[in-house]
């Protein structure tokens, strides 16, 4: 078999090297090649042999056989990305492939990219101590292009299957026991937002949800005007929370406080 092509090499029992020609370097002018290590017959090293084939000369439907993972990655954003997306998406996703995928994998050949490569990419970030969210992102975004370069017959099987990313974390979330919320409203008796603080803790409604009002030069509506009717909101509050200290849920040390079932303000105090 021609050397120029690709070749097979008997490395042991049932053991294989399989080699195919992939061009020059465009740098160094230097011959390059796609290895893998093969186990089992003889057959099954020619099949793979055939597909590597096949997949090396379909990769030069972009730039030739000498299409680079980023100059797929800059054609796949122009054309399939950018038409399609928000400016916004479109710059986080050309970040996302600036700062992690392209320092490790940018110049290698599109068609000779392994799953093993893209593993090694993904533990460098694991190494520099990024969040796995960030690891996950960068392989959607991977990902994403990779089954492009599928549908436009770029490639014949992806290379992101069977890499392991990091697991999500999923922080549990922390309540105030009736105890520590009682400490809080006394602390917040002596706060402009007094009010505010209250409504939040009794009612466990979002951030988001009892300051989108405010921002939004709204009042707070009938909540607010009951909890400014009281002498003390965080008073009124420990005395909703004392009223149901003997309920069965406020036995619990843990007894979460900001369910957002919680009864409206008016039917405490009509």
């Amino acid at each position: 078999m021609s050397r120029k092509v690709g070749q097979i090499i008997a490395r042991g029992e049932r053991r294989w090297l399989v080699r195919v020609y992939l061009g020059r370097d465009r740098e160094t002018r230097k011959r390059t090649y796609h290895n893998r290590t093969i186990y089992g017959s003889l057959r099954y090293a020619q099949a793979y042999l055939t597909r590597r084939f096949r997949e090396r000369d379909l990769s030069r439907g972009v730039e030739g056989l000498q299409c680079t993972v980023d100059e797929f990655l800059d054609h796949w954003l122009k054309t399939a990305v950018e038409p399609k997306v928000r400016g916004k998406t479109y710059s986080d996703y050309a970040a996302m492939l600036r700062r992690y995928i392209r320092p490790a994998i940018g110049t290698r050949i599109l068609a000779s990219l392994s799953p093993l490569e893209i593993q090694s990419a993904y533990q460098i970030l694991i190494g520099r101590k990024l969040s796995a969210r960030t690891v996950r992102y960068a392989h959607a975004v991977l990902r994403a292009a990779i089954r492009q370069a599928i549908r436009w017959q770029l490639l014949l099987s992806d290379p992101t299957q069977g890499v392991q990313i990091p697991s999500p974390r999923c922080r549990e979330m922390s309540v105030l026991n009736t105890d520590q919320a009682r400490s809080f409203l006394r602390a917040a008796a002596h706060s402009p937002q007094e009010c505010l603080f209250a409504v939040a803790l009794t009612t466990g409604m979002r951030p988001s949800e009892y300051l989108a009002p405010l921002l939004a030069g709204h009042r707070l509506g009938s909540r607010n005007r009951e909890c400014r009717s009281v002498d003390s909101p965080a008073r009124w509050a420990m005395d909703l929370y004392g009223h149901e200290a003997g309920s069965k849920s406020s036995n619990s040390k843990t007894a979460n406080l900001g369910f957002r079932s919680a009864p409206a303000v008016e039917g405490r105090h009509a």
